[in-house]
């Protein structure tokens, strides 16, 4: 039995312990991201060998252990999303959270990170990564995003800021519908007692036909997004015309006709 085992580590792991093919990545890849073996118990601790004296480095490329996409996908953009799932597939349709691709690549906001849903570790052997306790399982976790009271149900957010108005936080998850702006933000006289929750002294601006692009650079119109990266990313973006100045708060200058003399928000 000794003589068995020496000889299996010596002709090489995936040839005497692995079927055929099993080198091949959706083979072995696979194994590792839906848990259905620990490659630990043959490569180390480390996976630097171990007892099969293969190091998994010797195959795969040197930034292989922090280099996200390498597991994770890129078969649609370069930044992978939407990731494979975690059993191989790369069918956007079939995927468990098919708007992965939404919150990199989408129009109202720019290209969120993955701390915002997920913590991110430092390589594949991190604690709670690839090996723990809920196999192929991706765990979210939004405390390290801007919307850190958020939970997770049923495949949709719960009180979260993201789909919220910026002011109360969303109870259920944004609809499939196009995103119009009052589906977020208050609308002066709107019935909605959510939408209709305004800060400061929004309602009188509004009521004085004041337009929304000019104090928020985010929109040019009051209806597109023209600079993304402001939005939706928890910090309110306030750029006042130049006849208006602003400090902690309070404004100063003259707009529509009207005065304002360090008058408070």
């Amino acid at each position: 039995m000794r003589l068995l085992l020496l000889l299996l580590l010596m002709t090489g792991c995936a040839e005497a312990v692995h079927p055929d093919g099993y080198d091949s990545p959706t083979a072995h890849g696979l194994e590792l991201t839906l848990q259905t073996q620990d490659c630990r118990t043959c490569h180390g601790e480390e996976l630097d060998g171990g007892t099969s004296e293969v190091d998994c480095d010797s195959c795969h490329p040197a930034d292989w252990r922090t280099d996200c996409i390498f597991c994770h996908g890129g078969d649609d953009s370069d930044d992978g999303a939407p990731p494979r799932q975690l059993d191989g597939s790369s069918d956007v349709t079939a995927s468990t959270f098919p708007v992965h691709a939404a919150h990199t690549e989408g129009e109202l906001h720019g290209p969120y990170a993955c701390t915002e849903c997920h913590v991110e570790p430092e390589d594949v052997l991190s604690a709670g990564h690839a090996f723990d306790d809920t196999p192929g399982r991706a765990e979210v976790d939004f405390r390290g995003g801007i919307s850190a009271d958020a939970i997770w149900y049923e495949e949709g957010c719960s009180i979260n800021y993201c789909h919220g108005s910026g002011i109360e936080l969303a109870d259920q998850p944004l609809s499939d519908e196009p995103v119009e702006c009052g589906d977020c933000h208050p609308v002066a006289g709107d019935p909605n007692p959510v939408l209709a929750t305004l800060s400061g002294e929004h309602r009188e601006h509004l009521f004085h036909d004041v337009d929304c692009q000019e104090c928020h650079p985010t929109t040019g119109d009051g209806t597109d997004i023209v600079q993304a990266d402001g939005h939706v990313d928890g910090v309110p973006t306030v750029q006042m015309i130049p006849e208006v100045t602003q400090d902690n708060g309070r404004c100063t200058g003259r707009c529509h006709n009207e005065n304002h003399n360090n008058a408070g928000w």
